[in-house]
């Protein structure tokens, strides 16, 4: 693919990002949410599949995502249990399918997934386009980068996966985390802390657990 083409790929998943960021602070009802968090998941899964050589198994999985789930009143009390889905059309849709009221939702834990794996693939190609420009050595470097990221992220979620196994609760967890001196991911608001500070920080908890949540997933 020539350095025109990563362009526009490029400037695609810039926009997909600021549409993602925006999804993942949506608190406001409007079914003019739905439908931005319907075209991110179209875009989402266009521009993984197309680079889908350059990334591991756990992000091709965000293709079988719903980003704008419905749901019956009683699914959406059962969904909310980590406050990664949110309500934002208030009107009932009447589904015959299956002769139920459904309501439009958003999944955050979803959006947050498919953003962290969209911010990798930026900074994937705004390094490639550098290499197609003629500056192959910070291209290597920042492939270093990436690859060492994505195995961050693999060990953690190993790591995470045995202790859940274990049975252990989210705040047992982030202790042997620590314990363990494992490093928290890359790209989110609180890798700065530790993972039991993160957890007992008001603003943070419900982030944390998401991922943690997300991260014993064991198909990715």
């Amino acid at each position: 693919m020539n350095s025109a083409a990563l362009k526009a790929h490029l400037e695609l998943i810039q926009k997909l990002i600021l549409d993602g960021t925006r999804l993942a602070r949506a608190s406001g009802k409007s079914p003019d949410t739905v439908e931005l968090a319907r075209t991110f998941g179209d875009g989402v899964r266009q521009e993984i599949r197309v680079f889908h050589n350059e990334l591991p198994p756990a992000a091709i999985q965000i293709t079988e995502m719903d980003f704008s789930p419905s749901f019956t009143a009683e699914e959406l009390e059962v969904n909310r249990e980590f406050g990664d889905v949110a309500l934002v059309n208030p009107d009932p849709i009447f589904r015959e399918a299956d002769d139920r009221k459904r309501y439009g939702c958003i999944d955050r834990r979803a959006i947050r997934d498919a953003l962290e794996w969209l911010v990798v693939l930026e900074k994937k190609l705004e390094l490639s386009i550098e290499n197609e420009q003629g500056l192959p050595t910070k291209s290597r470097q920042g492939r270093g980068q990436l690859k060492r990221s994505s195995t961050l992220i693999a060990k953690i979620r190993d790591r995470v996966i045995a202790l859940h196994d274990a049975k252990f609760s989210y705040e047992e967890i982030c202790k042997r985390l620590d314990e363990d001196k494992v490093e928290r991911p890359p790209n989110t608001a609180w890798s700065q802390l530790t993972w039991s500070k993160a957890y007992n920080a008001p603003e943070y908890r419900q982030a944390v657990k998401a991922w943690l949540c997300r991260a014993t997933r064991k198909n990715g």
